[in-house]
C-alpha cells in the first residue's frame, strides 16, 4: 500500500509539472460551442490577455476579437470557422485593456460528435507579443544598416557561406551596373 501512495505521489509531482507548461509557454486553452461562441476560457487567459474571462464568454470570436491590422487574413479566418476548418498559427493584433498592443497565435480543431454534428472547436492561443517585438527590432536594425551602407562612399558586398550575393550598396551597383535587386 506504501508503495502505491508513493506511485500516486509522484504522478502528482509530475502533473504538476505540466501544469506548470502553459504559464511558461504564455499559452491558454479555448472552447467554442457548435455557435462558435467561447464557453472555456484556461485560467492562462486572463493573466495573458489582461482581459475578463467573463467579458469573452458567451462571445463569438468575431464579437472579440477584430484585429488591428491585414483585415484579408481575418476575413480568411472567419471563413475557416464559418466551414469548420482547422486552422494553424493564426496571428493576429490587438488592443489590449491597458491600451498595449499585443500579438497572438491562435490555433483550433472542429470538433464533431459520433453521428457527425458539429460541436464546436478546441484550441489553444499563444501570447507572442514579445517575439514579434524582437522581430520587429531586428528588421529595424537591418533597415538601418541597410540605409547606412547606402550612403558609403565604397562598394559594399555580402555574401553568405554558399557564396551567394545577399546583399550590395549603392555604390556597388553604380560601379559594376548590378541591378538594383542584389
Amino acid at each position: 500500500m506504501e508503495r502505491l501512495r508513493k506511485r500516486i505521489a509522484d504522478l502528482e509531482a509530475e502533473l504538476e509539472k505540466f501544469r506548470e507548461v502553459p504559464r511558461l509557454a504564455r499559452l491558454w486553452r479555448w472552447e467554442t460551442d457548435a455557435d462558435l461562441r467561447f464557453t472555456l476560457l484556461s485560467d492562462e487567459f486572463a493573466a495573458e490577455t489582461g482581459l475578463d474571462p467573463d467579458d469573452v464568454l458567451g462571445k463569438t470570436r468575431a464579437e472579440v476579437g477584430m484585429p488591428r491590422t491585414n483585415q484579408e487574413a481575418w476575413q480568411r479566418h472567419l471563413d475557416d470557422l464559418a466551414n469548420r476548418r482547422p486552422f494553424n498559427d493564426y496571428r493576429y493584433s490587438y488592443l489590449a485593456a491597458n491600451g498595449q498592443v499585443r500579438t497572438v497565435s491562435v490555433s483550433g480543431f472542429p470538433i464533431y460528435a459520433a453521428d457527425g454534428s458539429f460541436l464546436g472547436y478546441h484550441g489553444t492561443c499563444q501570447n507572442i507579443t514579445d517575439q514579434v517585438r524582437e522581430v520587429d527590432i531586428a528588421n529595424e536594425a537591418a533597415r538601418k544598416l541597410v540605409q547606412a551602407l547606402d550612403l558609403s562612399s565604397d562598394g559594399v558586398v555580402l555574401f553568405d557561406a554558399d557564396d551567394r550575393l545577399v546583399l550590395c550598396n549603392r555604390r556597388h551597383r553604380e560601379l559594376f551596373s548590378v541591378s538594383p535587386a542584389c
